[in-house]
């Protein structure tokens, strides 16, 4: 009786974990998804982050706890998780935890109506119980052309007078210029992963054949180390170009380490090909 008693137990845990799994599978599937957020925007939502930080920290007038309220117009969420997570991690204000309803609809991807209007934002906080609240309003936030721009209106209110502490808009666009961080990382995320690679393998392998009169220079000099600096400044390229490709996937530990295995073939092919150019001078190995 009790084997059967465990065995009946155990199936209809079985089958809850199985209904489950199978239905947050229908609802990844099926279910509504927040817009994606290319490396451009990210960019300059990262780079206004410290300006707020900053104007809020002067702002704040002793406030106790602070609730803050998922911007309007911020569809995506970003704008309103990331300033979350730094003043959080600042300190400058006593925030707030998300509530309950906040957390699962994060957890289910639905989007959050936002607060942008005081009125609306001083009677919320008075129902949470906080002494301020952060809200706001997202105009624009948005990617174009190689380009991006950020239109953000930030407000710290203070529930009991009413009154704006704060009222500042902010506007970011993207750096000018081909080495843009964000540029390069939006036009490598276009490529899959199989490009990605090859990409790299062939920029690795043809890098020194085309530069072979520089390599040749260097080693005419026959001392260590130019020979070091050679290999160096190659292997610094390669394994530049390998994080690039990589991007935020070096998180996780296949990813660091197929970068590490990665930037140890390109080190062992630049010494083969100094060794080459070598034996191309004459020079003893």
């Amino acid at each position: 009786m009790l084997i059967r008693g465990l065995w009946n137990l155990a199936s209809r845990a079985g089958t809850v974990l199985l209904a489950f799994y199978l239905g947050s599978q229908a609802w990844d599937a099926v279910g509504p998804k927040k817009p994606e957020i290319s490396p451009l925007r990210v960019q300059v939502a990262d780079e206004a982050v410290p300006v707020m930080l900053r104007d809020l920290r002067d702002a704040r007038d002793g406030l106790g706890t602070v609730a803050l309220l998922p911007f309007a117009g911020d569809s995506s969420g970003y704008v309103t998780n990331q300033l979350r997570s730094a003043v959080s991690s600042s300190g400058i204000l006593d925030l707030r935890d998300r509530t309950l309803t906040e957390k699962a609809r994060a957890f289910l991807d639905l989007r959050e109506t936002g607060v942008g209007e005081p009125e609306a934002a001083r009677a919320t906080g008075h129902a949470m119980g906080v002494e301020g609240v952060l809200f706001g309003t997202v105009r624009a936030f948005e990617s174009f052309g190689g380009e991006a721009a950020l239109d953000l209106e930030v407000r710290l209110l203070d529930v009991a007078s009413g009154a704006l502490l704060l009222d500042r808009r902010y506007t970011k666009e993207t750096a000018p210029g081909i080495l843009n961080t964000g540029r390069v990382r939006e036009e490598i995320a276009r490529i899959n992963a199989p490009k990605r690679f090859f990409a790299w393998l062939i920029a690795v392998l043809l890098l020194p054949v085309f530069t072979i009169g520089f390599i040749r220079a260097m080693v005419r000099k026959d001392t260590n180390r130019s020979n070091a600096a050679t290999l160096v400044i190659y292997s610094a390229a390669d394994a530049l170009l390998a994080y690039l490709l990589l991007g935020a996937a070096l998180s996780s530990w296949f990813a660091l380490l197929l970068f590490l295995v990665a930037v140890g073939f390109a080190i062992c092919y630049n010494a083969y090909i100094m060794r080459f150019a070598l034996r191309l001078e004459g020079l003893p190995e």
